[in-house]
């Protein structure tokens, strides 16, 4: 029995030192090969695009293992810009060098029989990447058969490559964008990302899977915090973390803002003119079902649903600077959209208690007015500038919901004609009950007057507008309505009651109500024609006043009426005062007459000493 043990132990020492020596073996014999494969590999199957280097290659056949130290695999500019002229390039190029690279549990009988590298798991260790975008026309209209010729080229060498997982932890990237003419457009650095890779899987049919990026069924990217400063504007965007899921197809940002890099007086002091600073900020931004490869092949942001959950748009302005007048014809919204450099094909946007506020300095009276719309909610549809998707759904639009003043309940809806040259579109909305006095967070800095009661019963309009015009119907139900204005100063230092004031206008200008006294109800028929440096919101409010002045009783003629009794009571005035000034004048003059006159009857009766005597 002790000899039968023997002789079973004696075969796996003799075994394992059979093994041993041949991991040996082979790990001296395969290591050449594997390096002039390698290479031979690499070069063949980018045309020449890419050369490997590293330091050292250590290969274990034995347990699986092989890894690589200072691993290079770097692109020849050169050869990119020949393959530019042959119209074969591809739009993304690369550099990537890690410190080093572990491949572990690979199938040596796989590997022998049947030519197929299966791999367990794949780390790198710091990492560098650089990766360049160059946009090439040609690659939108003509087959991409470089997946194809890759597999090809494999085939020869191996016919599959398969990894179950691959992990970088930390990563370094600048990513460069340039023009077709080979121009820098943007570049940004990031440090500390972390990659996760899941099913890779290379060989002649994975290439041409549209399920797989990049070979991958799984690509999860994760970058913490980032900020960048622009280089053509004082501001700067962040977030505190976006992560990539191309299994899930999504993309999830949170904590990001776009801001300025300096204080408003800062800003208007460099700047010299009022053009508003912008602030924006979104707690999370999620993209859905998105298309990646349509963003490394066309710069195109494709998904089907867009949520925007919470945030603020703000805007400040400041009019003690001059505004420098532009044309802001073209500029609407959807007109932008249709300009814009990158593809846009978003089916959904949903926006979830957003704050949308605007601020402005005056210039009169040295405050600040602000108007606000509270917890917007809505969604847009179909915003896109992609042209074949439009020639079938030619409309975006915007379904939105708000508290004005965080007061009245505001529900308006747009529709704007994307492929309209005359810049068409539409909006309707309604608000609902509300008091009126909250209107003079705005009113009372700015204008310096307020509303002193009114109740909002509802405001409702239908309008339909382009670059040059705004027609429509607008509603206003109220009662109770009104203003009230401060003491007018006079140049003597003494004031003009506010109250007389504010008592003529609320008795001569505007109706307290909608139905008026008289029982008469207004609707206001707008016809705007726009003013050309106005912007498109700026010129949707001044369209909208046009209603309220109808609404409240100032229809044009009541207007003119006002400012003629104003300019007839001015001139009467003018020529009291000059009627005035005149008999004071004459008044004046006959002043002075008459001390002459006097004077020369007091000379003529007056004695002389000597005739006196003579008597």
């Amino acid at each position: 029995m002790k000899n039968i043990w023997k002789w079973i132990l004696g075969v796996i020492v003799l075994l394992f030192i059979g093994v041993l020596c041949g991991g040996w073996y082979l790990s001296r014999n395969w290591k050449p090969l594997a390096e002039e494969k390698l290479a031979a590999f690499v070069k063949e199957a980018s045309k020449g695009l890419y050369t490997v280097r590293y330091d050292a290659l250590d290969i274990n056949p034995t347990i699986g293992n092989i890894s690589f130290k200072n691993l290079k695999l770097k692109a020849d500019t050169a050869v990119y810009r020949l393959l530019e002229g042959q119209q074969k390039a591809s739009n993304n190029m690369f550099d990537i060098e890690m410190k080093s690279l572990y491949i572990k549990r690979f199938s040596l009988w796989d590997l022998i029989r049947n030519r197929k590298l299966s791999i367990s798991s794949i780390e790198l260790e710091d990492v560098v990447l650089h990766l360049t975008n160059k946009y090439h026309q040609y690659n939108d209209t003509i087959p991409n058969t470089a997946k194809k010729d890759f597999g090809e080229s494999l085939k020869k060498v191996l016919s599959q490559v398969s990894v179950n997982r691959m992990a970088v932890d930390k990563i370094s990237v600048r990513y460069t964008t340039l023009s077709e003419q080979g121009k820098k457009i943007s570049e940004i650095k990031h440090h500390d990302i972390a990659i996760q890779v899941g099913d890779f899987l290379l060989d002649s049919v994975s290439a041409l899977d549209t399920t797989r990026l990049f070979y991958t069924r799984k690509i999860v990217v994760a970058i913490p915090a980032f900020s960048h400063r622009f280089s053509n504007n004082p501001y700067k965007g962040s977030f505190e973390k976006l992560v990539l899921n191309t299994e899930e197809k999504s993309v999830v940002l949170t904590k990001g803002r776009y801001e300025p890099t300096v204080t408003p007086a800062a800003y208007y002091r460099m700047k010299g003119e009022n053009k508003a600073l912008t602030y924006l900020r979104v707690d999370s931004l999620r993209l859905d079902d998105f298309d990646f490869h349509r963003l490394l092949d066309e710069r195109a942001l494709v998904s089907k649903k867009v949520l925007l959950r919470k945030g603020y748009a703000k805007f400040y302005g400041d009019k003690r600077f001059p505004k420098k007048p532009e044309n802001q014809i073209g500029q609407a919204p959807h007109q932008k959209i249709m300009r814009l450099p990158v593809k846009l094909i978003l089916d959904t946007v949903v926006v979830q208690h957003m704050d949308v506020v605007y601020t402005e300095m005056g210039d009169r009276y040295q405050r600040e007015g602000t108007i606000d719309f509270i917890s917007s909610s809505g969604h847009l549809t179909n915003v896109t500038n992609d042209t074949l998707t439009l020639q079938k759904h030619p409309y975006m639009r915007a379904d939105l919901k708000t508290k004005v003043m965080n007061s009245g309940a505001l529900h308006v809806i747009f529709s704007f004609d994307m492929l309209s040259r005359a810049g068409a579109y539409s909006y309707k909305g309604e608000v609902g009950r509300m008091q009126a006095p909250p209107f003079n967070r705005i009113l009372h800095p700015l204008l310096n007057f307020d509303i002193a009661t009114g109740n909002i019963k509802r405001i409702s309009f239908n309008m339909q507008g382009t670059d040059r015009k705004t027609t429509g119907t607008f509603y206003f139900d109220y009662d109770q309505m009104k203003v009230r204005l401060p003491d007018i100063p006079r140049k003597n230092g003494k004031k003009t009651s506010g109250k007389i004031v504010s008592w003529v206008v609320n008795q001569l200008l505007i109706n307290d109500s909608n139905p008026d006294a008289n029982e008469v109800y207004h609707v206001g028929k707008v016809d705007y024609v726009r003013v050309a440096d106005h912007t498109f919101f700026k010129n949707i409010w001044k369209s909208l006043l046009e209603g309220i002045k109808q609404t409240a009783g100032i229809s044009k003629e009541r207007e003119d009426k006002l400012l003629g009794q104003a300019e007839s009571t001015v001139k009467a005035v003018a020529e009291t005062k000059k009627i005035m000034e005149g008999t004071k004048k004459v008044l004046g003059e006959t002043k002075k007459v008459g001390q002459k006159t006097g004077t020369f009857f007091k000379g003529l009766f007056k004695k002389k000493p000597k005739e006196a005597e003579e008597e």
